[in-house]
C-alpha cells in the first residue's frame, strides 16, 4: 500500500473506531498524574512554598541551593520518574497496537499487556542509544570548538545522520505484537524492512508530521481542551499509520 493510501485508510479506520483513542487518553492522564505526584513530592521536600511558585525570581533563588545540595536526590527522582513514564507509555502502546492487530471487531481490552515488557525494554534500549548519541555529539561539539569554530559542522552532520537512522528502529514495537516476536527479532525485522523501504517510511513519517501540524493549527484554537485533543488524536493516528505500514511489510 502506498503512503497516501495508508494515510487515507488510517483516517477511515480511526473514524470508524474512535475507541482507538482511549489508550492514548489513558496514557496521557496517567503520565500527567505521575508527573504531578513527583513534582509535588519534589516541591514538598525542597521546602518551596506556594508564594515562591508564583514569584519566578524567588523561585530561582530558592531552587539554586536546593539543586546544588540535593543533586543525587534530583537524579534519583528523575530516573524513577523516567522509568514510571516509560512504563505507562509502553503499557498503553502495547494495548493500542494489540487492539489494531485484533482479527475481530476492535474494542478496548487489556490483552496487549502481555507485550508490555518487550515494548518497555525496547524503550530502554532506545533511551540508551539516544543518550549515547547525545553524549557523542556533545563530545564532538566540544572537540570541534577546541580545534576550530568551522568544525562545528562535524557534530551537526553527525546529528543529522543520527536522526536519519532512527526510522530504522521505529517499526520494532509493531512487529513485537504483529509477529509475537522477541525484542531482538523485532528490532532486526524493523531494521531490515525499514532499510528496504527507507524513503517510503521516511515519507510516511513526514506526511504524518505535516498532518499533525495542520491538526495543531485547527484544534489549537480551542482553549485547553484543544491541546488535549491534539495530543490524543495525533498519538493515536500516527500509531495507526505506522501499524498499517508494518502490517503491509510483514
Amino acid at each position: 500500500m502506498k503512503n497516501f493510501g495508508i494515510i487515507k485508510e488510517a483516517a477511515v479506520k480511526f473514524w470508524k473506531n474512535p475507541i482507538l483513542a482511549l489508550p492514548a487518553a489513558l496514557q496521557l492522564i496517567s503520565m500527567y498524574i505521575i508527573f504531578v505526584l513527583f513534582l509535588s513530592v519534589s516541591i514538598a521536600i525542597s521546602g518551596i512554598s506556594i508564594a515562591d511558585l508564583s514569584n519566578p525570581d524567588t523561585l530561582i533563588q530558592n531552587l539554586t541551593p536546593y539543586i546544588i545540595t540535593a543533586l543525587p536526590w534530583i537524579l534519583a527522582v528523575g530516573a524513577v520518574l523516567s522509568i514510571a513514564l516509560m512504563t505507562i507509555f509502553a503499557l498503553f502502546d502495547a494495548i493500542l497496537i494489540s487492539m489494531l492487530n485484533s482479527k475481530n471487531k476492535i474494542k478496548f481490552n487489556l490483552d496487549g499487556k502481555k507485550f508490555f515488557s518487550r515494548i518497555f525494554w525496547f524503550g530502554i534500549i532506545c533511551g540508551i542509544i539516544l543518550l549515547i548519541g547525545i553524549l557523542i555529539l556533545l563530545g564532538l561539539a566540544l572537540l570541534a570548538a577546541q580545534i576550530s569554530a568551522w568544525l562545528l559542522i562535524i557534530p551537526a552532520l553527525c546529528s543529522i545522520g543520527f536522526l536519519l537512522m532512527l526510522p530504522l528502529l521505529s517499526l520494532s514495537p509493531y512487529y513485537v505484537v504483529i509477529g509475537n516476536l522477541k525484542i531482538k527479532d523485532a528490532i532486526n525485522k524493523s531494521i531490515n524492512v525499514a532499510w528496504r523501504n527507507y524513503f517510503r517510511l521516511l515519507g510516511l513519517i513526514l506526511l504524518v508530521a505535516l498532518i499533525s501540524i495542520a491538526a495543531s493549527l485547527i484544534f489549537g484554537l480551542i482553549p485547553v481542551v484543544g491541546e488535549l485533543l491534539i495530543t490524543i488524536l495525533i498519538a493515536t493516528y500516527s500509531r495507526i499509520c505506522m501499524f498499517m505500514f508494518a502490517s503491509d511489510k510483514k
